[in-house]
Parts: structure tokens; C-alpha cells; sequence
């Protein structure tokens, strides 16, 4: 009888075990491939983001943000230059066979001429891009406007020969105006 009870507790112990398991309200969703997605952290320069100015001056802002308080913002006078980009690679963790979609907030002060874009490529040990996704082209970014998200996917799946993920916030050459990005992500789906 006691071998009995022993087994009957066992057997539903297993059982609630079983159904914890199975529950999927803490299923979590794609994880993060950035570093400081909010722009938060830093000392002299927002950690893990680097900057190309081109023509235009790019700045650690705290002046604008749709996340915590800061954003990284770029900014041209001139209606004629070269193009400026904030960016960040990825070396680690990298999705493959799977599909990555890039977003973010972007807020617009008066940009004019070719304007904004965000863009994803991959490259592989040679330094060779083995793709390139950008919303250049497709989606006009201009004008004055309050935050907005912004996004850019894969068509194709990160194959195997990509070693490096790098993703890039643009104020495109010959444009004049201001953007701030905060909140950018970039995950697989």
C-alpha cells in the first residue's frame, strides 16, 4: 500500500511537472541581437555604436529620445554631402537559416533631399557582402515628423558563409535636416 501511494505521488508529481512545462504564457520571443538598443549606455560615446560622419555632425543626444534619455542623432546644414551613418556589427549569435528584421524609432526635423534609411547587410570572412536590405528606395523617410518606427526584412534567410552582421542608421548624402534614432532592434524571425 505504501509502494502504492509512493507511486501515485510520483506519477502526479511528473504529471504537474508536465503541464508547468507545456504552459507557454512564459514563452519568451526572439532575443535581442544589439548591444544598447536605447542608446542608454556609454561614457564619451554611446557603447557598441560607432559613427561616420561623412559631411554632417553626428551626436550622442540628450535632447530627444522615444526610449529612456538619449538617442544618436545626426545632423546636416548643408543640401549637399556626403552621407552619415550610425551603426553597430554583429560577430556572435548570428541567426542562420533564419530571417532578421531591423527597427526602429525615428524622429524627423525638417529633413529634406534624398533623406533617411536604415539598412541590414551580412558579410562573409572576406569582408565580401553577401546581402544588403536597406529601406533606401523603398520607403521615403523625410519631412518633420514625432517619433515613428521604421522597419527593414530579410527576403532570404542569413546563410551560412555570413561571419558579420552589420546594421546601419543613415541621413543619406544631399540631404539637409535632422534625425534622431532610439529603440532600435534587431531580431530574428
Amino acid at each position: 500500500m505504501k509502494t502504492s501511494n509512493s507511486i501515485s505521488a510520483l506519477l502526479l508529481l511528473f504529471i504537474s511537472i508536465s503541464f508547468i512545462n507545456c504552459d507557454d504564457s512564459n514563452d519568451v520571443g526572439p532575443s535581442e541581437l544589439l548591444d544598447n538598443t536605447s542608446a542608454e549606455e556609454g561614457n564619451q560615446s554611446p557603447f557598441s555604436w560607432f559613427v561616420v560622419n561623412g559631411d554632417y555632425q553626428s551626436e550622442w543626444s540628450e535632447l530627444q529620445s522615444s526610449e529612456g534619455n538619449r538617442s544618436l542623432e545626426i545632423i546636416s546644414d548643408i543640401s549637399v554631402g556626403k552621407f552619415g551613418y550610425w551603426g553597430q556589427s554583429v560577430a556572435n549569435n548570428i541567426p542562420f537559416g533564419q530571417k532578421l528584421r531591423l527597427s526602429c524609432d525615428i524622429k524627423l526635423e525638417e529633413v529634406t533631399g534624398a533623406g533617411v534609411s536604415i539598412a541590414l547587410r551580412g558579410d562573409d570572412a572576406n569582408q565580401k557582402s553577401i546581402f544588403f536590405y536597406t529601406t533606401q528606395g523603398k520607403t521615403l523617410i523625410a519631412g518633420s515628423e514625432d517619433w515613428k518606427r521604421y522597419s527593414v526584412e530579410m527576403i532570404n534567410a542569413v546563410p551560412e558563409e555570413v561571419t558579420k552582421i552589420f546594421v546601419f542608421l543613415v541621413l543619406l548624402t544631399d540631404t539637409d535636416g535632422t534625425v534622431f534614432f532610439d529603440d532600435i532592434s534587431l531580431k530574428a524571425f
